[in-house]
């Protein structure tokens, strides 16, 4: 036996003697019950074999046996246990508002288009005129935006947008184009006449080409609002409706034939079993999208400028947008207004085409 093995009772009888000496019985601080005289104390023989020790407890069920363990209600910040974490109380945003929100889109555009950035606000619109336009020159755009909106919002479009939009207006391409450049990363811009960007809610577009494009973006983010499940040919077939406006009287607006008429007569010439009514209510929005875009376009303005001219464009409008659940296709919502579907209205409506 090692010399080590041998002290260690020996060291262990003699610490126990001397607590026997200094520590009266009746006060044992292991807090048991002194022996029976019957029973007297027996202390370990120095030179007989160290008995087995008994297998510890783990660290934190013994500190729970003896009711040392501390509890994780209390235990300091930091720790990793999940019960340490103190609840995390969310921050409620604050409401917004549309008057901070305008007056900042306001002083954005000034701050980026320099001195002589005119701005004036309607409604949901901070509409922007970039150096190059004259004051008399805004109003008249500010006019044809505030003819437009009174017919769009006179049993048309249920719902306004709830949230500031900037509308660019350049007086020429080449300062349209540096403004995409220098805020999309994109020269030239995606579209020669102009474009929504829903993600920052801007119109941006090229006025010198005509207010048209102005009255064709203004739908969008009305749609957005009013009826945000719309199919794209159905988006874009009202916003092209409105690219040559028609307002007779307040609170009325149509359109007329305009430069998408014979991209449609060719288109329906060269492929005449495919550009047709029908088609609209089977395009997808990838494929109304995709190498057919200028051609979908034209089909989608003329249906709607069609039904339109028989008063029954925004019946099916409000029809296919609260019906939408069931009917995904506008197919339910077209027959209850038209009476006859999709297919038996194919040569009614290339009749009225043609004789445009």
């Amino acid at each position: 036996m090692s010399l080590a093995r041998r002290l260690i009772p020996l060291v262990l009888t003699l610490a126990a003697c001397r607590a026997s000496q200094e520590i009266p019985r009746s006060q044992d601080v292991s807090g048991r019950e002194p022996p029976s005289p019957a029973e007297p104390e027996t202390f370990a023989d120095p030179a007989a074999p160290a008995a087995p020790a008994a297998p510890a407890q783990a660290p934190r069920a013994a500190a729970m046996a003896n009711g040392t363990a501390p509890s994780l209600q209390n235990a300091p910040q930091g720790l990793p246990q999940a019960a340490a974490l103190q609840p995390v109380t969310p921050v409620t945003p604050a409401p917004y508002d549309l008057a901070q929100d305008l007056r900042a889109r306001s002083d954005y555009a000034k701050q980026k288009l320099g001195r002589g950035t005119l701005t004036t606000v309607l409604d949901s619109y901070v509409v922007v005129a970039p150096p190059g336009w004259t004051q008399a020159e805004l109003q008249t755009s500010v006019s044809l935006m505030q003819n437009a909106m009174t017919a769009f919002y006179t049993g048309r479009f249920d719902k306004k947008p709830e949230r500031a939009i900037t509308v660019y207006l350049f007086p020429r391409a080449q300062p349209y184009n540096a403004f995409c450049k220098a805020e999309f990363n994109e020269n030239p811009c995606m579209s020669i006449y102009g474009f929504y960007q829903p993600s920052n809610r801007a119109m941006v577009m090229n006025a010198g080409l005509g207010l048209g494009t102005l009255t064709h973006e203004l739908v969008h983010p009305l749609v957005e609002a009013d009826f945000n499940d719309a199919p794209t040919w159905l988006n874009e077939g009202i916003a092209s409706v409105f690219e040559a406006p028609v307002i007779p009287r307040k609170g009325e607006i149509h359109g007329a034939k305009n430069w998408r008429y014979p991209i449609l007569r060719e288109a329906m010439r060269r492929d005449p079993g495919h550009v047709k009514l029908s088609t609209l209510f089977h395009i997808s929005d990838e494929e109304f999208r995709g190498d057919n875009e200028g051609r979908n376009y034209a089909l989608a303005r003329y249906v709607c400028q069609w039904m339109d001219s028989q008063n029954k464009l925004w019946s099916f409008y409000h029809g296919f947008r609260d019906g939408y659940a069931d009917d995904h296709k506008g197919l339910v919502a077209f027959h209850n207004v038209m009476q006859k579907t999709p297919e038996e209205l194919d040569a009614a409506f290339e009749r009225w085409l043609l004789a445009l």
